[in-house]
């Protein structure tokens, strides 16, 4: 076992954490190559980020997912530093910016954690999920610029499919990155960069009156695996 020295208030539904599981571990069984008997302590972590744009009757929000596992041949242990960010970055737009910070409170899934001492024990091929949320219901809808992008890169026009009952944004493209640190010893896990087009939907409507928007309103197009 390696040790360290000893130095969640929204409800989020299973079915997005399901829905998050099962991207994310689809994602790394279909890595390329095979993992190696040891890695090098700045090789402990593997990490995959998921957008998923949830729309339904009770939120509008864009969830981040960023699973890491443990791919160190053995058990860390010790106080738990999380901290971390995720961001999306316009590809039309650089300057259009949205942060959205990571600590223990965006920890979905973490079968060693003990929110009550903070220790963390993190068996290899473990996984930690967490998540991170974006409401875009919020009027005006910020960036980090204090730009209210409905107005701008995320404006809101005519549904041709529902014009009377909401307003549906142009399809955007946003380099999705992001990192987070779980041990003060062991640095921040950088994730690899995902390409990720949606388009901003003013509110959901019952699909008994019109159709339910998919892609190309939630779609990853590429990883950087």
């Amino acid at each position: 076992m390696h040790s360290f020295p000893t130095s969640r208030n929204t409800h989020r539904s299973n079915l997005l954490i399901r829905v998050a599981i099962a991207v994310l571990s689809l994602a790394l069984s279909t890595c390329k190559e095979s993992l190696p008997v040891y890695h090098a302590p700045s090789n402990m972590f593997q990490a995959h980020l998921t957008p998923f744009y949830g729309l339904t009757a009770s939120e509008n929000k864009l969830h981040i997912f960023l699973l890491v596992q443990n791919v160190f041949d053995e058990t860390l242990e010790g106080k738990a530093s999380i901290t971390g960010r995720v961001q999306l970055v316009s590809t039309a737009d650089p300057t259009v910016v949205k942060t959205l910070t990571l600590g223990p409170a965006n920890i979905l899934t973490a079968r060693g954690y003990h929110p009550g001492t903070g220790m963390l024990t993190f068996n290899a091929r473990d996984t930690i999920i967490l998540g991170a949320s974006w409401d875009l219901s919020q009027r005006p809808l910020l960036d980090d610029a204090g730009k209210d992008l409905t107005t701008g890169l995320l404006h809101l026009g005519t549904d041709p499919t529902c014009p009377m009952d909401r307003t549906i944004s142009d399809p955007q493209n946003f380099t999705v990155e992001g990192f987070v640190q779980l041990f003060d010893r062991t640095g921040p896990v950088v994730v690899p960069t995902v390409v990720f087009r949606f388009c901003l939907i003013s509110n959901w409507v019952n699909p008994k009156y019109c159709p339910y928007v998919t892609a190309p309103c939630n779609e990853i197009l590429s990883r950087g695996d």
